[in-house]
């Protein structure tokens, strides 16, 4: 019963239709290598100056090659999760990172579906980057009247410290077609 109550206080702080963040730097995973961690971004609204969770997840990433890695999360309270899945190409390593990654997720909350797909490109390195991000998005319900696509540009800003145990704060600026979001955030992740 606390639970019930307390999730549905909280879901709507807490899982979106739509995965924002990155969460990851420019720099592909060598083969083998792997990265978990866990990460939250915060929305606000700089027209409305309204304020919260917008987004908590759990992390993996494993590189598969030597110039691609791939990567997923689930973010929001169970049952009520979005699930999401990338692959990213190195397409540059010198003289700064540069990749280029197709992302796609699921979101399910109880009869509306949605599903979106994030072509991302990430510049910079694991200290400082920056990229330019889209996500587009199509859902719906039980009737034709709840189906939806939306389209909307992000620009994110990061940066990293650590080794073993990392730590990466990160901005995105999200814009909607009516005002501007900004997604501070930051993420822990251990990598071996």
């Amino acid at each position: 019963m606390l639970l019930a109550g307390l999730t549905s206080l909280l879901l709507p702080l807490m899982a979106g239709c739509m995965s924002l963040s990155t969460l990851q730097s420019p720099e592909v995973l060598p083969p083998g290598e792997n990265r978990v961690g866990a990460g939250v971004l915060l929305g606000v609204d700089l027209e409305g100056g309204e304020s919260g969770i917008g987004e908590l997840a759990i992390l993996g990433r494993r590189g598969l090659s030597e110039n691609v890695d791939m990567g997923g999360r689930i973010w929001g309270i169970p049952p009520y999760v979005g699930l999401y899945g990338d692959l990213r190409y190195q397409i540059v390593r010198d003289p700064v990172f540069v990749s280029g990654g197709l992302g796609a997720s699921v979101f399910h909350f109880d009869d509306f579906t949605t599903v979106g797909i994030y072509p991302t490109v990430l510049a910079g390195s694991d200290r400082l980057f920056g990229g330019i991000k889209w996500t587009q998005l199509v859902g719906g319900g039980g009737d034709v009247e709840d189906t939806f696509g939306a389209g909307f540009p992000g620009l994110v800003a990061g940066t990293g410290f650590g080794q073993s145990l990392i730590f990466s704060p990160e901005v995105i600026n999200v814009y909607f077609g009516e005002g501007t979001t900004v997604l501070p955030g930051l993420t822990v992740q251990f990598q071996f």
